[in-house]
C-alpha cells in the first residue's frame, strides 16, 4: 500500500510541477533550471489582413480579432520589447499588447533579419521579446537565432502559429511551435 502511495504522491507532485510550469510561463522554467540568463523570444506571422490597400493593407476582422487574442495569450508574459517590420498588419498584430503594457513597437525593415536578431542578443539578454513578420521572415529569425528550421508557413491562410525561442547565454537556442486563436480559414 505504501509504494502505491508512494506513486500517487510522486505523480501528484510531477502534475503539480508541470501545471507550475506552463508553456506561457517559460521565463520561470528557465529560472528554475538555473537558467538565469534565457532570453525568450516569441515569433507570430501578422494577423489576417485585408485585400486593399494592395502594397500596405490593414487587419482584417479577423486580423483584429486575432490580434486580440495575441494580447491574451502574451499579456502575463513579462514582455520587455515589441518589434515589427515596417508594415501595418504586422504593427496593428502587436498595438495592442504593447498599448497595454505601455511598450513602444520598435520598427525593423523586413528586410533586416540579421540586425534584429543582433539587437536581440545584444540589447535584450534575459529579456522577453516579441517579433511580428511575416510568412517569410518568421522561419528566417527563427533560423537566425540559432534554433534551426520550422516548417514553412502556408502563405494563403496560416496566421495561428506563436513560435518561442528560448536562447540560453551559452548561445544554445530551441523552438517550440504552438498555436493560439482560432483555427484560420
Amino acid at each position: 500500500m505504501s509504494s502505491r502511495l508512494s506513486r500517487v504522491s510522486f505523480a501528484l507532485v510531477l502534475l503539480s510541477i508541470v501545471l507550475l510550469f506552463s508553456p506561457f510561463d517559460i521565463e520561470a522554467f528557465g529560472r528554475a533550471a538555473g537558467q538565469e540568463g534565457l532570453t525568450t523570444v516569441y515569433l507570430v506571422r501578422h494577423a489576417e489582413k485585408d485585400t486593399v490597400p494592395e502594397g500596405n493593407p490593414r487587419l482584417n476582422e479577423e486580423g483584429e480579432e486575432r490580434a486580440q487574442q495575441l494580447l491574451h495569450v502574451l499579456e502575463e508574459a513579462g514582455v520587455t520589447a515589441i518589434y515589427a517590420t515596417q508594415f501595418r498588419r504586422t504593427q496593428d498584430t502587436v498595438r495592442p499588447l504593447a498599448d497595454l503594457l505601455g511598450l513602444e513597437v520598435e520598427i525593423i525593415h523586413a528586410d533586416e533579419s540579421d540586425r534584429l536578431v543582433d539587437t536581440i542578443r545584444q540589447d535584450h539578454r534575459a529579456g522577453v521579446v516579441v517579433v511580428c513578420g511575416h510568412s517569410n521572415t518568421v522561419p528566417e529569425i527563427i533560423v537566425a537565432l540559432g534554433a534551426g528550421p520550422v516548417a514553412p508557413i502556408e502563405e494563403a491562410n496560416e496566421y495561428d502559429n506563436l513560435y518561442v525561442v528560448r536562447l540560453a547565454e551559452g548561445g544554445e537556442a530551441g523552438v517550440t511551435t504552438l498555436k493560439f486563436g482560432r483555427r484560420p480559414q
